[in-house]
């Protein structure tokens, strides 16, 4: 995708959404966007720097104004992509946790999930030391090779995701991926309780919290230009000195 260099007609142009896209403008193919339908209240967020060559967008949606919020991402890993793209991930998913209860990631990431190499691999763990877990299951492409699993989808409320379909069929060489969001906690049974987990401050250690402090890269604070991703990333090494 660039701006202002595909043809009439090939870029959706449909009625009652807002599109949301970040568009790759130094090489062919690559960028990804979002159509988000005007009825839910939505604002995009930038989780890296401006300058970051991650290809992603982020989006926090809403119902309604009182309603239950989520972020949702889509972002694209090119094939053969060196570390610095998990990196890039690694930092939106531990900012993302800071500030967002329930987060949604899915995208081309070209990492074949079918391939039992892949079952340990450093993507799978950056998401599941998060809290997120992947919920598609089948293939999403077909090549020379077999099938393939690239299209992930991670979610950390895998209750609130239901009808995931692939369908094999698309304008593409990989199979979209539809699935159902269900918004809020849904209808609760009669005998239902709620349960909240907190910190246990019992064994809590003031020394050793204020070693873990100091041991901090505090220098790379330094990176952002942005005040405010400044202060969330700070939030997000206090955070995690206290786990």
């Amino acid at each position: 995708m660039k701006p202002g260099s595909t043809p009439p007609g090939l870029i959706l142009n449909l009625q009652l959404t807002t599109t949301h896209r970040y568009d790759r403008n130094d090489a062919k193919g690559g960028g990804v966007a979002i159509y988000i339908k005007n009825s839910l209240i939505c604002r995009q967020i930038d989780l890296l720097d401006k300058e970051s060559s991650a290809e992603y967008v982020c989006i926090e949606i809403k119902q309604h104004a009182a309603g239950t919020k989520f972020l949702f991402i889509v972002f694209y890993r090119p094939p053969n992509s060196t570390s610095e793209r998990l990196d890039q991930i690694t930092q939106m998913i531990e900012l993302a946790s800071c500030h967002w209860n329930e987060i949604i990631v899915t995208g081309d990431f070209n990492i074949n999930l079918l391939d039992a190499t892949s079952a340990n691999c450093k993507l799978i763990k950056i998401f599941r030391d998060a809290g997120l877990k992947q919920v598609i299951n089948t293939a999403t492409r077909e090549d020379k090779n077999p099938y393939t699993l690239l299209d992930h989808l991670y979610t950390t409320h895998e209750d609130r995701i239901s009808k995931i379909i692939v369908p094999v069929y698309g304008l593409s060489d990989h199979y979209p991926i539809c699935f159902t969001h269900k918004f809020g906690r849904g209808k609760c049974g009669k005998n239902h309780h709620e349960e909240i987990t907190y910190r246990n401050f019992k064994n809590f250690s003031k020394e050793n919290f204020v070693q873990d402090l100091a041991a901090m890269p505090w220098k790379t604070l330094d990176a952002y230009a942005d005040v405010d991703k400044k202060a969330r990333m700070l939030e997000c090494y206090v955070y995690g000195c206290a786990k």
